[in-house]
């Protein structure tokens, strides 16, 4: 192979790369799923709790349907306008984070709720 053994060309892009990239993005987009559950555990009263975990699996579950329509825009608009929505809802899903984080909504330290 005119690559080498260890590397693989992918538009001039060596396989370490897209791994190492690959490896960062995984853990940027999983990193705030326990403490994000964990702060709404902390400021949902107990009797709430199964409620808004309820919702969180709806939440988890609705990603098969996201294939779906990521067939649907493939064919109806090409492969890049995935990326495009998949940003665009990226962003939209980050701004209560910062939102919360900016305002103040959730303290350094949360006091868990008690009933």
């Amino acid at each position: 192979d005119a690559h080498g053994a260890a590397t693989c060309a992918v538009r001039g892009v060596r396989l370490w790369l897209i791994l190492t990239s690959y490896v960062v993005r995984s853990a940027l987009m999983n990193c705030t799923g326990g403490v994000t559950k964990s702060v709404l555990h902390d400021l949902v009263p107990p009797s709430h709790r199964a409620r808004y975990a309820s919702m969180d699996t709806l939440n988890q579950g609705s990603w098969a349907g996201s294939a779906a329509l990521g067939g649907f825009l493939i064919d109806r608009y090409g492969m890049v306008a995935t990326f495009h929505a998949t940003a665009a809802v990226q962003a939209c899903a980050v701004l209560p984070l910062l939102a919360g984080h900016l305002l103040g909504l959730v303290p350094p330290e949360v006091t868990p709720v008690r009933d």
